[in-house]
């Protein structure tokens, strides 16, 4: 039986469901990216598995045959590089990481994965990203109406803020000057009042529409009414092309509509949730990320 590493708490609703789910297909562990060690061996002291380990207490391996990455934990930068690296060194060793290391990189990246949906050619909105108030001042000139600070890391809609005009973000601006934070601004798209969230999962796009109630920012987690949607031809090419420019498999693809009917992506998530979505389309979501886990390996165990 393959052995499925799901990098989230085991209390956790996302582990539940796939508990749920799993049906015995699946020896599923539970594990935080946080408590990972990497060991590397001296060469006349490799162990059983080879010169590199990696596992949750020293001295015990932790071998697997798939890993889903339900999400980074916050650290320092040490911390993150070098949980990027024992991810890269389970690739190396024949996991399926799902996503990979180097697409959960770009997709935790707001500016990154909008360079690669870009060059994809796919539409975005006008984004800039700098490092003082000095620059943040010369790129307002370039926005019309509306903008929106983001923070370069972070989801469901956490940390958002729109504003009207440049003299009602300045202290903003400035305190994340005096942070060292980046500022990354982004041209706020006038939609008439919900977005897309597109879930792919492998070759399959399943779909909601997400409407705000009293609150620009159409995140279900904020209080968005929720509804099934189906998406159309040209959205599901989209949504295919957005994943594949990350390099992802499971991926959620966030789509707006100017209210003059010009779509853009928001932003690639390298781990969606399907909470609401399981409500809505009524499908088992889990089952059948569970089903392109079992996918990848086989991808995997053909490649070696």
């Amino acid at each position: 039986m393959s052995r499925l590493l799901v990098c989230a708490d085991e209390s956790s609703w996302h582990y539940r469901d796939l508990a749920r789910a799993n049906r015995g297909r699946f020896q599923l562990l539970a594990g935080d990216l946080s408590d990972l060690f990497g060991a590397i061996h001296s060469r006349d002291a490799c162990t059983s598995s080879g010169p590199f380990t990696i596992g949750i207490q020293p001295g015990q391996p932790l071998s697997i045959d798939a890993a889903l990455i339900r999400g980074l934990p916050v650290g320092s930068l040490q911390q993150v590089v070098l949980r990027m690296d024992l991810l890269s060194t389970w690739e190396r060793a024949g996991v399926a990481v799902i996503n990979a290391a180097k697409t959960m990189e770009c997709a935790v990246d707001k500016y990154l994965s909008l360079v690669r949906l870009s060059a994809a050619k796919l539409p975005v909105p006008l984004t800039i990203a700098c490092q003082n108030l000095k620059q943040a001042t010369q790129a307002w000139e370039q926005f019309t109406g509306d903008v929106v600070l983001k923070p370069l890391f972070g989801s469901e809609g956490r940390g958002l803020m729109r504003f009207q005009s440049l003299a009602e973000a300045k202290p903003r601006l400035l305190e994340l000057e005096q942070q060292q934070q980046v500022i990354y601004l982004q041209q706020y798209i006038d939609h008439p009042g919900w977005d897309l969230r597109l879930l792919v999962i492998g070759n399959q796009v399943f779909g909601m529409r997400r409407a705000g109630q009293d609150n620009w920012r159409n995140n279900a987690s904020l209080g968005a009414e929720i509804d099934y949607y189906r998406p159309t031809d040209a959205e599901t090419a989209m949504a295919f092309e957005a994943t594949a420019a990350i390099g992802a498999v499971v991926a959620g693809v966030d789509l707006i509509y100017s209210r003059c009917g010009q779509p853009f992506v928001l932003e690639v998530n390298g781990a969606p949730g399907w909470r609401y979505l399981s409500r809505t389309t009524q499908l088992d979501i889990a089952d059948l990320v569970l089903a392109e886990v079992q996918n990848q390996i086989q991808i995997r165990s053909a490649l070696v």
